[in-house]
């Protein structure tokens, strides 16, 4: 038998018994070291079936997927090529020594582990990556690697008009240095906005709006995000060196001894931002005014030292909005095997267009926060124990840790950019059982 006879064989050898069965047939023909070099050739071809080109449009697929025998993590992005810019140091690597050298005096001053370093660790991620090609010619998407988070935090206070310069010159930069933004209006160029300002850190971000934004705030009713183009992604979380729920022994997984928690700030409701939008639309001071004294309710303020425990041994986790409608704690919540509790009706999550959160989290609209005690008691058993097994399948996708899948979840949602679907969402109100 030919080299190039095997090399056919090798083609349709997409199961593991076809492999078997071609083996032993060669084998009779081949020196055993020929034998050995055709099973791993055959053996690789079957493995790459499972990573190109696969598509899954909701979370059933996305389990068969993973549940695959010859599942590899590069088969939530697919066959997607990224061009990584090469920038000018100061807006990116710079920005992390100016960080280190001088951090400034604010909660989470470091660039590279805050809730905002996305922007840092996924670039990393795309240069090491598969999904990742040297040639501009063969990228499907052309990735800015601005850490413009880490700027605005080494401008602070919050200075949004040095975030429009700082974005201004980038993009002068592509366009005179590179042809490719032109070429395309900017219609396959990434973005990461990993504040919660989202794209307003650009200025002036019509400009790039034919672009895709990766963002953490999905606030969809801002003009800045665009539903089915724009991305929302879970924080990176690595840096605050907790371990998940799910990858601690049954042993060390504290008990369920709430039914609900919330820590955080809390400051007066009448408190505007540049917006002119009030705090957290009363919601977190209602929270603490009313649920403080419940003993079914563990209400803290932000940064208590049993913060992780506390989450961990309630049922529900309560994630109010802040100054934005993004925060952190939903995807806290789903690492630490806590039933996320949303209040707020503005919110895009992550990879919601494939995850059903109704299986897992419990939406209720802000203005029914006085009902909450009266919602979370109405869930029955079987229900909370099925959304904790459906945490247990999930979390990987949100997690950015040694078994995470979050990174491939981001490349899978710019494969599927191109297409759009409805999201349903439904919000728990005191009638949802009786209606």
């Amino acid at each position: 038998m030919s080299r190039r006879t095997l090399c056919r064989l090798c083609k349709y050898a997409a199961t593991s018994t076809t492999i078997v069965m071609i083996i032993l047939y060669v084998s009779r023909l081949l020196p055993t070291k020929d034998v050995r070099k055709a099973a791993k050739t055959m053996e690789n071809k079957a493995n790459n079936l499972i990573g190109t080109n696969v598509h899954y449009r909701n979370a059933e697929e996305l389990y068969a997927l993973i549940k695959e025998p010859r599942f590899r993590v590069t088969s939530l992005g697919g066959d997607v090529k990224i061009y990584v810019y090469t920038l000018p140091e100061v807006f990116n690597i710079k920005q992390l020594k100016i960080n280190a050298r001088s951090p400034p005096r604010i909660w989470d001053p470091n660039c590279s582990t805050n809730f905002y370093s996305l922007e840092v660790s996924f670039h990393n991620f795309l240069l090491l990556s598969p999904y990742h090609t040297k040639d501009p010619w063969k990228a499907d998407f052309f990735y800015v690697p601005s850490y413009s988070s880490c700027y605005l935090i080494n401008n602070h206070p919050n200075n949004l008009n040095k975030t429009e310069i700082f974005h201004r010159t980038i993009l002068n930069h592509l366009k005179t240095s590179y042809s490719f933004f032109n070429l395309s209006e900017g219609r396959d160029h990434v973005w990461m906005f990993s504040q919660g300002f989202g794209a307003r850190l650009f200025g002036h971000w019509r400009t790039v709006n034919n672009g895709i934004f990766i963002v953490h705030n999905g606030q969809y009713t801002l003009d800045e995000f665009t539903p089915h183009k724009d991305i929302t992604v879970p924080p990176d979380l690595t840096g605050y060196n907790f371990s998940s729920y799910f990858e601690r022994k049954p042993s060390h997984r504290p008990k369920k001894k709430w039914l609900a928690h919330f820590g955080g700030t809390v400051i007066a409701a009448d408190v505007k931002d540049e917006r002119g939008e009030f705090y957290s639309k009363g919601v977190r001071q209602y929270i603490k005014k009313h649920y403080s004294s419940n003993p079914e309710f563990r209400i803290t303020g932000t940064r208590v030292s049993t913060y992780i425990h506390d989450m961990m041994a309630s049922v529900f986790c309560l994630c109010p909005e802040g100054w934005h409608a993004w925060n952190p704690r939903p995807y806290q919540a789903i690492l630490l095997g806590c039933i996320p509790v949303l209040l707020s009706d503005q919110i895009e999550l992550a990879f919601e267009d494939v995850l059903d959160y109704s299986k897992f989290m419990v939406r209720v609209l802000p203005q029914d926060v006085k009902y909450l005690d009266q919602i979370l008691k109405s869930i029955p058993a079987y229900e909370v124990q099925a959304m904790q097994e459906e945490l247990a399948k999930v979390w990987r996708f949100f997690s950015y840790g040694k078994n995470g899948l979050a990174k491939h979840m981001i490349i899978g949602a710019l494969n599927r950019r191109r297409t759009t679907q409805h999201v349903k969402r439904e919000y728990r109100n005191p009638n949802y059982y009786s209606s």
